[in-house]
């Protein structure tokens, strides 16, 4: 998981290491979405609250989770994109703001880097 100042989290499998692209090419398939949340059943897979401001406004948000509360959003929180997809549901305060609103039940999205092969992790050092 991800986390920004406590205000954005972001759920994804461990063998997922990146979760952005802006406009990036993968194996000749060209995306326009720069957010994706991959953990396929988390609630609060992508998260925001407090003040936190996501403006992406060129480009799509994607939350795979197929849980009811797959995208939580609260406090003053904003989150502005070309679109958000959601497969699951929206748990979304009075003051918290998305725009566009988002399309829940969307069809779930492949990871769009599967084919990158994972660094092989051994010891952590420390100094």
């Amino acid at each position: 998981m991800l986390a920004a100042a406590n205000a954005v989290k972001i759920r994804f499998p461990l063998a997922a290491a990146v979760l952005c692209l802006a406009g990036g090419i993968a194996q000749g398939a060209t995306y326009d979405q720069c957010l994706y949340a991959l953990d396929a059943s988390a609630s609060g897979a992508l998260s925001m609250s407090g003040s936190a401001n996501i403006n992406a406004p060129n480009c799509g948000v994607v939350v795979d989770s197929t849980s009811t509360s797959a995208l939580t959003i609260s406090g003053s929180a904003k989150l502005t994109a070309k679109y958000i997809n959601v497969v699951g549901g929206v748990s979304q305060s009075e003051s918290s703001t998305l725009t566009p609103a988002p399309q829940t039940h969307a069809a779930s999205q492949p990871d769009p880097l599967k084919f990158l092969v994972p660094p092989t992790v051994t010891q952590c050092a420390s100094a």
